[in-house]
């Protein structure tokens, strides 16, 4: 009986390359993309993703002479990628402001809505391209609910390069590249 471990084969070409389709991630505020930067693309036809971001930030003198300024945010986000060439995203947020030489001394939002789709193509086995949509739902300062009048629409083209997949020169990095307008209802 012959008892030495046998050698495992050696990995074959499939097992040893990147997905075709990297993981996406969400922004802050629910597409997919960086933390603010969205992709030209999108995640894999039948997706989803959901993440819960915080954000703080503080610092003495930040406006006058011995003043202290706080800021504290949070935003849960949802995106999905339910057909080839289509994502739909969501996004709630919170938000807080104090400084002491401010007045008021404390600036707060609780509950500001992010609604969108974006569309996209794959140009190139690295290069996507997309365009989204979104409707922000804001809410008065210091109160709660939503303020109609401060609805606001937002129209954005993006693009980005993902160098992994360059088969000429694969490099890792990856470029983002976003231009668009919004109709901001919000003052």
């Amino acid at each position: 009986v012959d008892t030495r471990a046998q050698a495992a084969p050696p990995p074959t070409a499939a097992s040893t390359t990147a997905p075709a389709q990297p993981r996406a991630q969400n922004t802050w505020f629910g597409s997919s993309g960086g933390v603010r930067v969205i992709d030209g693309g999108s995640g894999e036809p039948g997706s989803v993703r959901l993440q819960l971001a915080f954000d703080y930030f503080g610092s003495s003198e930040f406006l006058r002479p011995k003043d202290k300024h706080r800021s504290l945010s949070g935003t849960l986000s949802f995106g999905g990628t339910p057909i080839e060439h289509l994502e739909l995203f969501a996004s709630v947020g919170a938000r807080s402001n104090s400084n002491e030489a401010g007045n008021p001394i404390l600036l707060q939002t609780s509950g500001d809505l992010t609604l969108g789709a974006k569309g996209y193509l794959h140009v190139l086995p690295w290069l996507d391209a997309g365009a989204d949509l979104r409707v922000l739902v804001m809410n008065s300062i210091g109160e709660l609910g939503v303020k109609g009048s401060a609805t606001s629409l937002g129209l954005r083209a993006a693009a980005s390069a993902d160098l992994r997949k360059a088969a000429a020169l694969p490099f890792p990095l990856l470029l983002r590249a976003n231009v668009g307008y919004l109709l901001d209802n919000s003052s």
